[in-house]
């Protein structure tokens, strides 16, 4: 028989009593360990939380470096650029100003060989991620 039938019948016989001392150690280092993880790390928010603008056009022949030599000119270079499905272009950055945001757009529409209207924008005020922080703090 396998062991899976065996538990599921109560056919098998295990000694928790002589172990729980070494599971409770495991158990307490793990969640130390997770904790840890928050301090060591941080939390990687999204746009949602930390405001910004994402920007996200289809180019497949386009990578990272492309589009960070691309976006050279512009206040997204030091943003985060990263490969979306293999053929898509993600770029977040810090830029509230509708002329920053205008020449970032044209850099990845000329990066994609696209028209402007297929670079797909997004911006989120810190004002909003500021109330859904808050609105998220009283959940828990």
């Amino acid at each position: 028989m396998s062991i899976l039938t065996t538990l599921y019948r109560g056919e098998q016989q295990f000694d928790f009593p002589a172990v729980w001392r070494k599971a409770l150690i495991g158990s307490v280092l793990l969640v130390m360990l997770s904790v840890g993880s928050f301090f060591v790390r941080g939390l990687n928010l999204g746009i949602e939380f930390e405001g910004g603008t994402s920007w996200e056009v289809f180019a497949p022949e386009a990578s990272v470096a492309d589009a960070r030599e691309a976006l050279s000119g512009t206040g997204a270079a030091a943003g985060k650029i990263q490969t979306v499905g293999g053929d898509s272009i993600r770029v977040r950055a810090d830029i509230d100003d509708l002329e920053g945001v205008a020449e970032v757009t044209a850099a990845l529409a000329d990066l994609a060989e696209a028209e402007l209207s297929d670079v797909s924008v997004t911006t989120v005020g810190p004002s909003w991620g500021d109330q859904i922080t808050d609105k998220a703090r009283n959940a828990l």
